[in-house]
């Protein structure tokens, strides 16, 4: 919460922040991907999939995010 109590917008920019500067630490392929991970698919993708199949009642696999799976893949050149 921002000072006021109120609003969320310096808490989330901070935050984007900081993740954007993750990500441009990193190879441009391994930063976008980064940001990815950390933005898109969390708060959307798998949000919006988990609540549809819930409605549905489906069973739905959430992907493979294992950390040391996912950092050794960010290491690796193809």
């Amino acid at each position: 919460m921002n000072a006021d109590g109120v609003t969320l917008d310096p808490t989330w920019l901070g935050w984007l922040e900081r993740t954007a500067g993750e990500a441009r630490k990193l190879e441009p392929l391994a930063g976008v991907s980064w940001l990815e991970m950390r933005t898109y698919m969390a708060s959307t993708l798998l949000r919006d999939t988990d609540a549809v199949s819930m409605a549905r009642s489906l069973e739905v696999r959430v992907p493979l995010l294992d950390t040391p799976l996912v950092e050794l893949s960010g290491h690796c050149r193809m």
